[in-house]
């Protein structure tokens, strides 16, 4: 693989990989009571059935109530900015800085049961999918088709696999608590450390870009820990149903893409090589949808561009002017691709975003087109204050 594939690859884990904690409390162990001498219970008494209690109610978790700004900023050793991270459920804290290569951001995220297995395998897919390695994409299907049966250690562990022999080290332990694994990724100019702990059907994940990983196994581990022990008993992030049946690339019924192409009923054109689709919409220097900090109105981006003749599929990649991790990086057979989420774009970082698509020939990937330019309309714009 490439130098420059895994940065990428390291990259992305950041965007929705992003899991973490450590399992290093120390356990403690009970000695039983003795059990006084007492004289048998009548035979009219009966036992009566022990209390049970009802199951927790599902809560929405907002990521960024689990940890605070200057417990983050403790652990960096400054004042960081808690910005939520769109459409991945997660929450990021950013250490700024006038020199960009000495900015740190560390994101967490957190989820539970069948959503929890659905973050994974969108995270470990997106990996897989753009490593350009056909036998770790192998690997990721042949999990991928057997998800839901299994457990999320399982998938977490099976997942993380596929780093290995990728530049990436992968480091799994049992502590007393769940499991840990640890991914992280240095080189002379960017680093990156992903801390996944798996306690039963839930997780909670800390990736720190940029800065000293030298005891960030450590550090994260605390926060990870803390995060850990406010979670609610039963919560999701963004799959109310709980189903974990849900896509960040929703498109409208008319317009699903179907998993395999249909028959034509025509031979079809030949195929013109060195296709490169235009973007159509939105324009360049455009203005594109919001959302709200009450989560009252969702925030939906839609994306057109020009058809390539007998093109298999699109890629899209869009990110934001001072992001390191791209919000979007995705593919579809459609020449259309649509967005929600539940999140926002600060004020802050509303302008200068940049989006772009490429297509698929006979099976080789295209040169990307220019880039064009949009913003993102002023934060709370549309929004519902009314029951």
């Amino acid at each position: 693989m490439k130098p420059d594939t895994v940065q990428h690859l390291a990259l992305t884990v950041a965007l929705t990989l992003v899991f973490s904690s450590a399992c290093n409390a120390p356990t403690t162990l009970f000695e039983p009571e003795a059990t006084p001498t007492a004289r048998p219970a009548p035979a009219t008494e009966t036992t009566q059935p022990a209390a049970t209690e009802p199951p927790a109610e599902r809560v929405q978790l907002d990521p960024c109530s689990l940890l605070s700004d200057q417990e983050v900023g403790a652990m960096l050793g400054g004042a960081v900015q808690a910005q939520p991270a769109m459409g991945t459920g997660g929450c990021t804290y950013m250490l700024p800085s006038d020199d960009p290569s000495q900015m740190v951001q560390v994101v967490l995220s957190a989820a539970q049961g069948d959503e929890a297995k659905a973050f994974t395998a969108l995270s470990m897919g997106l990996l897989a999918g753009f490593s350009g390695d056909p036998e770790m994409q192998a690997k990721f299907e042949a999990v991928n088709i057997q998800l839901p049966d299994l457990t999320l250690m399982d998938t977490v562990t099976r997942l993380a696999e596929l780093f290995q022999g990728s530049g990436v080290e992968l480091v799994e332990a049992d502590g007393p608590d769940g499991h840990v694994v640890w991914l992280v990724y240095s080189i002379a100019t960017y680093s990156q450390g992903t801390l996944i702990l798996v306690r039963d059907d839930t997780y909670v994940s800390l990736t720190q870009i940029g800065g000293d990983m030298g005891g960030a196994f450590d550090k994260l581990g605390e926060l990870g820990n803390t995060a850990f022990d406010r979670l609610p008993a039963a919560f999701y992030v963004m799959d109310e149903e709980g189903t974990g049946d849900f896509s960040f690339s929703i498109g409208g019924e008319e317009d699903e893409t179907p998993t395999a192409p249909p028959e034509p009923t025509l031979p079809p054109e030949p195929p013109t090589e060195g296709c490169v689709p235009a973007p159509l919409a939105p324009a360049d220097g455009g203005t594109m949808d919001n959302g709200c900090t009450n989560h009252s109105d969702p925030m939906t981006w839609e994306f057109t561009w020009s058809a390539c003749p007998a093109s298999q599929d699109y890629g899209i990649y869009v990110i934001g002017s001072n992001a390191t991790v791209p919000v979007i990086d995705d593919h579809t057979a459609s020449t259309r691709y649509l967005r929600e989420s539940t999140g926002y774009v600060a004020n802050q970082n509303r302008s200068l975003w940049r989006w772009k698509v490429r297509a698929m020939q006979n099976g080789v990937w295209g040169d990307w087109s220019p880039e064009s330019l949009f913003e993102v309309e002023p934060l709370d714009t549309d929004c519902r204050t009314g029951p």
